[in-house]
């Protein structure tokens, strides 16, 4: 028998369970005009999170970015108002 299969008389889930999505957290707790800091190869990931968080909640914000910042790292604004 193999060890990592159990069976098991659990009941299903009659709710769904809420979906976590990577950077939530960090988004939830910026304000207007402040800017996450991160590599320039991660700055087209973050900045299309930051605009599928902006539309899945309705913020009244808008995404700004830049690869190069001029410190060799890339920047991701979350700005006020639309765009």
């Amino acid at each position: 028998m193999d060890d990592a299969l159990l069976i098991v008389n659990d009941k299903p889930r009659t709710a769904r369970v809420g979906h976590e999505y990577k950077h939530e957290q960090t988004f939830k707790t910026m304000r207007p005009g402040q800017a996450i800091k991160c590599a320039p190869n991660e700055v087209s990931s973050i900045a299309s999170a930051m605009r599928r968080y902006v539309a899945r909640t309705g913020a009244n914000a808008y995404v700004k970015t830049a690869p190069d910042y001029g410190d060799g790292m890339g920047r991701v604004w979350m700005m006020e108002g639309k765009a």
